[in-house]
């Protein structure tokens, strides 16, 4: 019986004979999981900001001519707001499988389209056709953008998610030197809604398995942010849910010393698992110190450490150790943060990564009104 990479060699080389030509386009996307609610965008990196048919959208570095591309996909298994556009899913009826009663996976999937005028860009929610479109049909409703000139260059489109909040995210797209942003929340708490979905992944059967069961255990009290590039590797964070600004461990961040990590005593230390080595700014991270929470190759205990100038990232090689029980003699490099003071005050914790240009990203946090970044480079 020939193997797996027998069976793929064959059937190129018979493609090849037969003058047939094959793409595949891989797929990129990014996915955030909030109280066990998932929404995830979907994009290629087909489109280019240098091909001619997008310079209409793209030439003007402040106001676009009148065009319009397929940028992106968005799916939701709960009713989603976008900046005033209500995105709705039907609740999932209850199936009863022997002696277990589960629900049947609900979905709804749209089309993102990127739209200029004289007013600005906006982004066009579409049903999903699937295919080459030219033009948007059945436009469920129209989303105004934030747009901002930026100084790095993204040659590809690139769209991902950052956590802001328990029950909200910010949808992040970025494709030459222009960045656009809008707020998306969940609109249902997850409290009142049945089981749907584990956040490891769309699971419909059910083994007796310790180590899932105690992994599937462990998540349903964290939530997670999820980038993965093209088909290949990912880059997963976990942190604590609900860690809101009313709680104690908030007063540990204001109050903390110089030199001093902040400890969380309702959760573990934020986790960071990544299927490739990252570099920031001169400290690498390398796969092979640990094993994930999904068998990742790498993973790190991340922790916020105040500085007498600013604050800084520490990653540790001990990325299941709880929110009090930093041990520096397991710390892999640190790096600064940049620091950016917003308006809302109430904002869980939460944290994220998410890619910013096709080999480079940022890692942040938000918690209340602060949030903290760190960008990296994705090595070969």
């Amino acid at each position: 019986m020939l193997d797996y990479h027998s069976r793929q060699l064959i059937v190129i080389l018979s493609l090849t004979l037969l003058g047939l030509s094959v793409t595949v386009e891989a797929q990129y996307s990014s996915e955030v999981v909030l109280d066990l609610r998932t929404l995830t965008v979907e994009y290629t990196p087909a489109l280019r900001a240098d091909d001619p048919s997008h310079q209409m959208l793209l030439s003007d570095p402040s106001e676009p001519k009148a065009g319009h591309v397929r940028v992106a996909q968005i799916e939701t298994d709960a009713s989603i707001r976008m900046a005033g556009v209500e995105i709705a899913v039907e609740e999932p009826d209850a199936v009863v499988t022997g002696s277990s009663a589960m629900s049947e996976l609900r979905l709804a999937r749209y089309d993102l389209w990127l739209t200029g005028s004289s007013n600005g860009w906006r982004l066009d929610v579409a049903d999903s056709q699937g295919g080459p479109l030219t033009a948007p049909s059945s436009i469920f409703g129209t989303v105004p953008l934030t747009h901002t000139t930026v100084t790095a260059n993204s040659p590809t489109f690139i769209a991902g998610l950052v956590p802001t909040g328990s029950d909200q995210a910010r949808l992040l797209l970025r494709w030459g030197r222009h960045e656009w942003t809008t707020e998306v929340q969940f609109l249902i708490p997850r409290e009142s809604r049945p089981r749907q979905r584990d956040p490891l992944g769309d699971q419909r059967t059910f083994e007796f398995d310790s180590a899932e069961i105690q992994r599937s255990n462990r998540l349903t009290r964290r939530n997670t942010a999820t980038v993965q590039l093209g088909n290949g590797p990912r880059l997963m964070v976990v942190y604590g849910r609900n860690m809101q600004v009313e709680d104690r461990d908030f007063a540990h961040l204001v109050s903390v010393e110089t030199d001093m990590v902040v400890t969380t005593t309702a959760s573990a230390v934020i986790r960071f698992d990544i299927d490739v080595p990252l570099q920031f700014g001169e400290v690498t991270l390398n796969t092979g110190n640990v094993g994930g929470l999904r068998d990742s190759p790498g993973g790190y205990g991340v922790w916020l450490r105040r500085a007498a100038e600013g604050w800084r990232l520490v990653f540790n090689d001990e990325p299941d150790a709880w929110g009090t029980q930093h041990d520096p003699s397991f710390d892999a490099g640190e790096v600064s943060l940049d620091y950016l003071q917003g308006d809302d005050s109430s904002r869980a914790l939460s944290a994220s990564v998410v890619m910013t240009t096709p080999d480079q990203g940022r890692f942040v946090l938000i918690w209340g009104p602060h949030e903290w970044s760190a960008n990296f480079t994705v090595l070969s």
